[in-house]
């Protein structure tokens, strides 16, 4: 249907699938005149058919007030409902409804696996149908029949972070590593943007590396080489802002390790000001 068609449809069930966060908040733009084609009507009936499990409540209550406000009503299907996944009864009617020859439970911890199992054993599914599997492990079938469990995959934890396709070569999560690991120390200092002189710091901040207080010749010695760095460039005449803070970057991280054994995350900042 056209954009013109859309605007004439006045009674309409609007199906908005998701669960948690995302829902509410795509429920409160809705409801903020935020989504094209989708207007809170005071006619109109919002039927909440998903859990509000813990952590969302503040984004619900948020959407709950953007919908009043707009004159909608609510209705929650059932506010005793904390789960998307199915609860001892709903396994049992799904059972008794599809009658399977095997019974093959998934999702969750190995514990969970075998109280299912259970269940299919008490709606009178033979021991010796109902597989349980390991992460990893696969079950074989021939003509209908259960022929091996032998086979097993090689799995390997997969460590995501973000959304799809950010930091594809894991620099945040290596990062994060090395942040809570070996610390961060930051360096900062101010030149005059012309003459390349000192007119302010190196001030020098650590965080999970060194107490600074029991190591004050640590961070008077990462002081002065970059102040040595900085002129010593200068006077060769071959400073660089970003290449003297990588300079810099590595001969304090080479001084740390001998110092401290750890290699933590070092961030030089030069402020280049016009005086």
């Amino acid at each position: 249907a056209s954009v013109a068609d859309i605007d004439k449809i006045k009674d309409v069930v609007v199906l908005i699938s998701g669960q948690g966060r995302p829902l509410f908040t795509l429920m409160s733009n809705i409801a903020n005149n935020e989504v094209d084609n989708i207007d809170i009507r005071p006619e109109d009936l919002i039927v909440i058919a998903t859990p509000i499990i813990p952590g969302v409540e503040k984004v619900f209550k948020n959407m709950e007030n953007d919908i009043y406000k707009r004159g909608g009503r609510l209705q929650i299907l059932d506010k005793n409902i904390l789960s998307m996944h199915p609860s001892r009864e709903d396994l049992k009617m799904m059972i008794f409804l599809t009658r399977p020859k095997y019974y093959i439970p998934v999702k969750g911890e190995y514990r969970m696996l075998c109280a299912n199992a259970v269940i299919a054993e008490e709606m009178g599914i033979p021991p010796e149908n109902i597989i349980i599997l390991d992460n990893g492990q696969v079950a074989e079938f021939d003509d209908k029949k259960l022929v091996s469990t032998k086979m097993e995959m090689q799995l390997h934890d997969t460590l995501i972070d973000g959304k799809e396709n950010w930091d594809m070569a894991g620099v945040v999560l290596k990062d994060r590593e090395i942040l809570s690991t070996d610390g961060v120390m930051i360096l900062a200092i101010g030149i005059d943007a012309k003459t390349k002189k000192i007119i302010n710091g190196p001030d020098v901040q650590s965080r999970g590396l060194i107490y600074l207080k029991d190591s004050e010749y640590i961070t008077s010695d990462v002081a002065k080489i970059m102040e040595e760095t900085i002129c010593e460039n200068v006077k060769n005449k071959s400073y660089d802002n970003l290449e003297t803070r990588q300079e810099i970057r590595d001969k304090v991280a080479k001084y740390l390790f001998k110092q401290t054994a750890k290699r933590p995350m070092v961030l030089p900042v030069i402020l280049e000001i016009n005086q």
